[in-house]
């Protein structure tokens, strides 16, 4: 994943991955590797950034994860919703598109 693309706001990534909350890793490790079981996004977690979790801390941001329709479970191995990333890339293509019409974009305040 580029760095630009990791510290999107839309995801709330900060700069710093011990800055990091469960959630924004757990989307980072399924936009390069999925599908994965919640003991290997653990894993994961703790090798890449050192980030320990419980299994039931993670099970908890998983099912949080799954009731906003970001993660799709498939068995036990979770990935990201397509719906979910089709809607966010809309919105990203929709706000590049109005961003690049116009420097400003004022709707009657200032």
């Amino acid at each position: 994943m580029p760095d630009d693309y990791a510290k999107n706001p839309l995801f709330r990534i900060a700069a710093d991955s011990t800055e990091k909350a469960v959630p924004e890793l757990i989307l980072e490790l399924l936009s390069q590797e999925w599908p994965l079981s919640p003991k290997g996004l653990m894993e994961r977690l703790d090798t890449k950034y050192s980030h320990k979790i419980t299994l039931q801390g993670m099970h908890k941001a998983i099912k949080k994860m799954e009731s906003q329709k970001i993660l799709a479970k498939h068995d036990c191995y979770y990935k990201l919703d397509m719906e979910w990333l089709e809607k966010i890339g809309k919105f990203s293509t929709e706000t590049l598109k109005n961003y690049g019409e116009s420097a400003v974009r004022l709707r009657g305040m200032p």
